[in-house]
């Protein structure tokens, strides 16, 4: 279901694809494919959520000396994209901060949220961002994952004197991605939808039409998020 959206990444970067499933290592045709769209497929045992993939993920890019400008960390928690990702780049090319999220929250404190993450080369190359990466320790609850790194990295970034920025929100609070995902979509083309919402919606959140709403930008992919909801129904 990410190819899709792997292969609109193409268009703005080189992708580095980590997987958690060990089990890819056996489905040729998928890895076959991954090949040809990432410039790496790297698979790892599924420990340390997203950031223990990104750590992994960069220690290798790191050996192989690739990273040279602006690093983006992304996750599979997005169905996407809704719609183009030319206005989202832009957005990106526009900004002038060190560090840019999609959206921000202010739970525990002012923080970037980690879905979508964009770090500048010298943030990439600060010694304050290597140490977070050193340090990184595995988190059994998420709850202190989201305290220690979502929260952690960019406010230690920002302590730091980099200047951070959240590209369709701000000083949110809570998930909005959840709350106000219709209003992202139609009035700010926010390119993604989160998957939590419409598999789990576990904030009971009113999410009637988003079939629509999402086909009148992607048809292709609308019918794509129908078939995988009834598949985990």
């Amino acid at each position: 279901d990410l190819v899709p959206l792997l292969e609109s990444y193409q268009s703005y970067g080189d992708v580095v694809f980590i997987s958690a499933s060990p089990r890819l290592r056996w489905r040729w045709r998928t890895l076959r494919r991954l090949q040809t769209i990432c410039q790496a497929v790297l698979i790892r045992r599924n420990e340390g959520y997203d950031y223990g993939s990104w750590m992994t993920g960069l220690r290798w890019l790191q050996r192989q000396q690739w990273i040279s400008g602006e690093l983006i960390l992304t996750n599979d928690s997005f169905y996407g994209p809704v719609g183009d990702l030319d206005d989202l780049f832009q957005r990106i090319n526009a900004s002038d901060a060190d560090v840019i999220g999609l959206t921000d929250d202010l739970m525990y404190a002012p923080h970037l949220q980690s879905a979508f993450l964009v770090f500048r080369s010298a943030v990439v190359q600060s010694p304050v961002f290597q140490h977070f990466w050193d340090t990184l320790q595995i988190w059994p609850r998420k709850r202190d994952l989201v305290k220690h790194c979502e929260v952690g990295l960019p406010v230690a970034l920002r302590d730091a004197g980099f200047q951070l920025s959240s590209l369709y929100t701000k000083k949110s609070n809570g998930n909005i991605l959840h709350t106000a995902w219709r209003d992202l979509i139609e009035r700010d083309q926010f390119p993604f939808v989160k998957v939590s919402l419409l598999r789990d919606n576990p904030t009971r959140q009113p999410i009637d039409g988003w079939e629509q709403v999402i086909a009148n930008r992607n048809p292709h992919l609308a019918k794509q998020i129908v078939e995988q909801l009834n598949e985990t129904t």
